[in-house]
């Protein structure tokens, strides 16, 4: 289990240096610019009120502190503490004094804050002279192969008499034999001598045990049943803690250092639960497959035997996650594929691609594709923290490459642990697996080929067969000819050691190994539902909102108004508006209803109420009410139903006037300006009637009052429709309380609801910070942007309504990749790197990344992995296996970026349509809206992904007003920096334009033309496409002007 997983992410963490003791040290404006140093930080992982710990087994339970006791160390710095007790072992000369102190320190379980001072100690001790000090001898050759230094066992022979006994001098030296028994459970293969040693020692000491005292007869009772060696480690120092104050050599420094060290282990094992048990919901595997195993829990039990050492935090994680899945794949094989089934499902491994799984069962593709996507993000971690890509090692299951090539074939180090890990999980689960009809265990194996009586003396044999492994382990540990790290060993060696611990009481008639203190059960089957749930996300004290722009700042409550609605739910607050608008028949009434909850962004809380009244209002009568009747025409048009300008006719002379009992009808005026922003193609009388309310508002502005006058300013500004949905509703929050109609349950229930959604925002951005910092893109690649609010911000503006929370999360990753992408084709790469990447993601495949520059590699798998986990995503909520879909985007943004790299090593300036064609993929659109189409899944059909290649029509229009805008507030400050020509030259050299105001004059005028030709695909008869994908890329075109406009300063009518 631990193998070759377990070998290649086998470093020690940053976050725990070996020299001390601790936890890890260690309106809008223009895009954001801030550094995550400003970004909110995720939460701090807190003790959950439901302990993180296997309550059944105390594994990590927290030592008490005695409250009374020690007080003077109580304020002592851990930095002390440690450093008192290394320059104990630097100055200790004594052989007994030393090797005992060290013993003591790996008992206590931190010996990790002291491993080159022991080293030091343990190297020197080869030379010291110990006489016939049977109790020093012994501990120092244990201490020696525990180290996997040499230690002859010959050191043994003057202590065994020619008869073969122990010589008589030794009768009395209880404290001798013990170490002596300790020692010989280090034995390798052929040390006759240890063996012997082992069987004299156990039955002197079974003799002298009624002798001893309580205290010394538990240590012997304890080293009978499980010695040393065969201890998890873990579990040791909880239960070595607890009694070292009753040791004769007690020192007050080791058992403070080690109480609180215990402790802060502890702690660290909760964040390393709640880390676990996010990515375990997250992954969803148990959700969707009601057969696997719910057991995280277990499998990090694992992994604290495996790792007992705090700097390995993330080796527990990652691995914690591998047996995770191992434990589904195994209910998949044992419990519910069938045989055919099964053979796909292998066949589909081999291959290593995601275009093997296309043929298998929906179970299976979930399962594939978790597997695949988690041992690809454990081979990013490592890529990015070691520089190897062990993707190829990790899938066929101190990094050099000479240690990396014996992994395969596996080395037989893991053969010999795996076959102790198989025995000891035979005989404790062997009854329970033939009881439900699993394969023969090795009890009926050996049963059958030896011709055992019984059960029984099959048992015996593999316990026989255990101990002969043991032997075998040892040997590897010490072996002269060894070339795998000592790290990797150990691993290997404490494998065995836990799977004794997990299994034991599967064999209860000869459990040797159980605990004084019962701390383990068998095999943990806590449920998810008992184990830790991830904290609670509280705001940080860095409020994750782009302050300068408020976009997602909490709505104050003024403390004394409308104390009578503080106290009342949301479910009635939203009752009562639905009843209002379920009865309402009032044209004007009815329509202003809907107007106003879309503008205060509640409209998601009555959506089918809306849909039901604006299809009544098609019968309404409304006769010539300029206000009514282009207030219907938007709300239609914005809901993608059928509405002909035609109405508006009534309203202009055939002199092409607005007529003259229209003159002071403001408010109608102010709503047919509004409508007019909804035109297409063609729709001249909507085109007119924006001129001639422009003009008519403008003259009657100086006779508003000063609140109508500055609606009338906003929508001259920026009109409704092009508004980003998140800020208008910010905005009209803000000032609702001014209006005519103003409605006390409305008003409560937006800035309930808008705190609620911010609420959700910072949550939101705690998880893609988290992910950012995990990804570590910026840490690796200097010249990369370190902007995830900035990308959240677009995401905000694309999925305004709450619960596209999921798409929000994950577009936003994309969209950070999208930037470093950016930053490697226009910064960093050379043109014949650019070519090899470019190349490498056509392939798609990892095994591309062979020939790339190490800064590409980590790039491609950042953006190969964060493809495939949203395409898992999708695959388990929706069944569609997108990623091909998804892939194709990059390839295209990628082979997009290459051909303006090609651009600028020239110095060729394209012409427009050139420049837009490969602009509008470069920017992103095609990427975010295939995205997006697939994570919100509305009307996913065969037919509608079909038209995602080619990209709609829709899409190019929407990423031509992106591109167009981005030019307008990026040009200049690209230009001063190299980049490729922006749409401003390029027009500039195709129309002869004598100034860049001319240009961007040009552009604006290319924008608005484009709103005209979206406009269409919103109300097309024959558009096909869900209408949840064209209100995303409307919203899109949206964003493109709120996050761009201050840069068009001397012409920002959008501002």
């Amino acid at each position: 289990m631990a193998g070759i997983r377990s070998f290649s992410i086998f470093q020690r963490s940053p976050a725990w240096p070996t020299n001390q003791l601790g936890l890890p040290k260690g309106a809008y404006p223009r895009p954001c610019t801030c550094q995550l140093s400003q970004f909110p930080k995720p939460m701090p992982e807190s003790p959950t009120s439901t302990d993180l710990s296997l309550e059944s087994s105390n594994l990590i339970n927290v030592v008490s502190l005695p409250r009374a006791a020690d007080r003077k160390y109580s304020a002592r710095t851990l930095e002390e503490l440690v450093e008192s007790i290394q320059t104990v072992l630097r100055r200790s000369s004594d052989p007994a004094h030393t090797l005992n102190l060290i013993d003591t320190v790996q008992r206590l379980g931190i010996s990790h804050h002291f491993e080159e001072e022991i080293d030091e100690q343990l190297d020197r001790s080869c030379d010291w002279n110990v006489g016939e000090d049977l109790f020093v001898t012994a501990l120092r050759f244990r201490l020696l192969r525990q180290a996997g230094k040499h230690s002859s066992s010959d050191v043994f022979q003057k202590f065994i008499s020619k008869e073969g006994k122990l010589k008589d001098f030794l009768a009395e030296d209880r404290r001798g034999m013990l170490s002596l028994h300790e020692a010989s459970y280090l034995a390798t293969k052929n040390e006759e001598i240890l063996l012997h040693a082992q069987k004299l020692t156990r039955t002197s000491l079974q003799q002298l045990m009624p002798l001893m005292s309580s205290n010394c007869s538990s240590y012997v009772a304890q080293a009978l049943k499980l010695p040393r060696h065969l201890r998890m480690a873990r579990l040791e120092s909880r239960n070595y803690i607890s009694c070292y104050r009753k040791e004769k050599n007690f020192n007050l420094d080791l058992f403070q250092l080690a109480r609180v060290d215990f402790n802060m282990v502890q702690q660290l094992h909760n964040t390393e639960l709640t880390e676990i048990v996010r990515w375990w919901k997250q992954l969803g595997l148990v959700d969707k497959l009601s057969f696997a195993r719910d057991r995280p829990l277990e499998c990090f039990l694992w992994t604290v035997g495996i790792f007992p050492e705090p700097y390995h935090s993330s080796c527990r994680i990652e691995l914690t996650k591998t047996i995770a899945i191992l434990l589904v794949l195994d209910d998949v094989f044992d419990s519910y594929g069938s045989l055919d089934d099964l053979v796909l499902f292998t066949d589909a491994i081999r291959r290593w691609d995601l275009g093997a799984m296309e043929h298998l069962p929906e179970y299976m593709k979930i399962c594939y594709m978790a597997l695949f996507n988690t041992t690809n993000n454990i081979g990013y971690r490592i890529l990015k923290k070691q520089g190897w890509n062990v993707v190829p090692h990790l899938k066929r299951t101190d990094v050099t490459n000479e240690t990396a090539a014996m992994m395969e074939p596996y080395p037989n180090l893991f053969s010999v642990s795996g076959k102790i890990l198989r025995l000891w999980d035979d005989l404790g689960t062997a009854e329970e697996e033939q009881e439900r009809g699993d394969v023969a265990s090795s009890i009926q194996c050996y049963t059958n080929e030896k011709g055992f009586s019984s059960e029984k003396e099959a048992r015996e044999h593999i316990r026989n067969l255990i101990s002969s492994s043991w032997l075998e382990l040892n040997g590897e540990l010490v072996s002269p000819t060894a070339a795998l790290p000592l790290s990797i060993v150990k691993a290997s060696l404490n494998l065995g050691r836990t799977a004794q611990v997990v299994y034991e009481h599967g064999d209860d008639e000869n459990a040797s190994c159980v605990a004084e203190n019962g701390a383990y059960s068998r095999t943990c089957t806590c449920q998810l539902s008992q184990s830790p749930k991830p904290m609670p996300e509280s705001p940080t004290s860095t409020d994750p909102s782009l302050e300068s722009g408020n976009l997602i700042n909490v709505v104050s409550l003024p403390r004394a108004a409308d104390r009578k609605y503080s106290a009342r739910t949301l479910e009635e607050l939203v009752e009562s508006i639905q009843t209002v608008l379920r009865r309402s028949s009032d044209p004007a009434s009815t329509l202003n209803l809907i107007d106003t909850v879309q503008r205060l962004g509640i409209s998601h809380h009555f959506e089918e109420e809306i849909d039901e009244q604006l299809d009544r209002s098609c019968d309404w009568n409304v006769g010539e009410d300029l206000f009514v009747t282009a207030l219907r025409f938007r709300l239609l048009r914005q809901a993608g139903k059928h509405s002909s300008s035609d109405v508006f006719q009534k309203f202009i002379s055939k002199e092409g006037k607005l007529k003259d009992f229209l003159a002071e009808d403001r408010r109608g005026m102010l709503s047919l300006h509004e409508a007019s922003y909804l035109a297409t193609k063609n729709e001249e009388i909507l085109l007119q009637a924006q001129k001639l309310t422009r003009t008519s508002l403008q003259q009657l502005m100086p006779l508003m009052s000063s609140n109508c006058s500055s609606y009338v300013a906003q929508a001259l500004k920026l009109p409704r429709h092009l508004r980003m949905a998140r800020l208008e509703s910010r905005n009209y929050i803000s000032c609702y309380r001014q209006e005519k109609n103003f409605n006390c349950d409305s008003f409560q229930l937006a800035r309930v609801d808008f705190n609620m959604v911010q609420q959700l925002h910072n949550t939101e951005l705690t998880e893609i910070v988290r992910w950012w910092k995990q990804l570590g893109l910026v840490d690796k690649l200097s010249f990369a942007r370190d902007r995830p609010l900035e990308c959240f911000l677009w995401t905000v503006g694309i999925f305004p309504e709450p619960y596209h929370s999921s798409c929000r999360i994950e577009l936003t990753k994309t969209i950070a990749i999208l930037l470093v992408l950016d930053d490697v084709f226009d910064s960093y790469g050379s043109l014949d790197d650019l070519v090899l990447f470019t190349d490498a993601i056509r392939r798609w495949d990892l095994g591309a990344t062979e020939h790339l520059p190490e800064y590409m590699k980590i790039c491609y798998m950042a953006l190969f992995n964060t493809t495939n986990n949203i395409g898992y995503r999708i695959l388990k909520k929706q069944g569609w296996n997108v990623v091909p879909h998804l892939k194709r985007t990059w390839i295209d943004i990628v082979e997009a970026f290459l051909v303006e790299a090609k651009w600028f090593n020239k110095n060729h300036v394209p012409s427009p349509e050139e420049y837009l064609a490969n602009g509008v993929t470069t920017g992103g659109t095609y990427m975010a809206l295939v995205h997006a189409f697939f994570l919100m899944g509305q009307d996913v059909t065969n037919e509608t992904a079909a038209m995602m290649e080619p990209y709609p029509n829709l899409f190019s229009v929407s990423g031509k007003i992106l591109r167009l805008w981005d030019d307008l507030g990026t040009a200049e400050e690209e230009q001063e920096r190299g980049d490729v020509a922006s749409s401003i030259q390029c027009y500039t050299n195709e129309k002869g334009f004598s100034s860049e105001k001319e240009a961007r004059e040009h552009i604006r005028n290319l924008i608005s033309s484009s709103w005209l030709e979206l406009n269409g695909e919103l109300v097309s008869p024959t558009a096909a496409l869900p209408l949840s994908i064209v209100k995303a890329s409307l919203n899109l075109g949206r964003t493109a002007q709120v996050v761009y406009e201050l840069w068009d300063d001397e012409n920002a009518s959008c501002c």
